[in-house]
């Protein structure tokens, strides 16, 4: 499994305008604010917000 992505819970504090969850991706796509994902790295970004939205 790809560590690409991690999805945290922002602490309180820094939960401004309803903004609850922060997403990190490793290794931006050279193509700026366009990341190419596989399907393998879709379904894990799907299961970790899947995951997120249970806590």
């Amino acid at each position: 499994m790809s560590k690409r992505f991690v999805i945290k819970v922002l602490p309180k504090e820094k939960q401004v305008k309803g903004v609850k969850y922060g997403l990190r991706i490793d290794h931006p796509s050279a193509l700026g604010n366009v990341y190419g994902l596989t399907e393998k790295e879709l379904k894990e970004l799907r299961d970790l917000i899947d995951e997120a939205l249970k806590q």
